[in-house]
């Protein structure tokens, strides 16, 4: 699938084309992108669900524009929560402050 662009969240989602809509229907809960350097929580999760809800898998790539509320100049670190379906439980992959440009965390829902 194409990349799509999430400002202000910078950050910017692939999606798998190929069984995108096979498993269980990814339901994003929260996304912060900075929270280790001020950004207020969950400033990433429209954005991180418009683009993954109703997927089993999509790939978030952190993009290099400074997260939206954090402190300047500061490594900013991703988070991200989703559950998969109507199952119990909340997953979560993250992204440590200091990756760099196109790290990534994938969300994945298998069926």
């Amino acid at each position: 699938g194409a990349a799509r662009s999430l400002a202000p969240h910078a950050t910017s989602v692939n999606t798998t084309a190929a069984g995108a809509r096979t498993g269980l229907p990814i339901a994003v809960v929260a996304a912060t992108y900075g929270r280790n350097c001020g950004a207020p929580s969950g400033n990433a999760t429209s954005a991180l669900a418009h683009a993954c809800n109703g997927r089993n898998i999509c790939n978030a790539v952190i993009d290099a524009a400074p997260a939206e509320g954090a402190t300047p100049g500061c490594n900013s670190d991703y988070a991200a929560e989703w559950k998969c379906g109507s199952r119990a439980g909340v997953f979560t992959a993250t992204i440590p402050a200091g990756a760099g440009h196109s790290a990534s965390v994938t969300l994945a829902c298998p069926g």
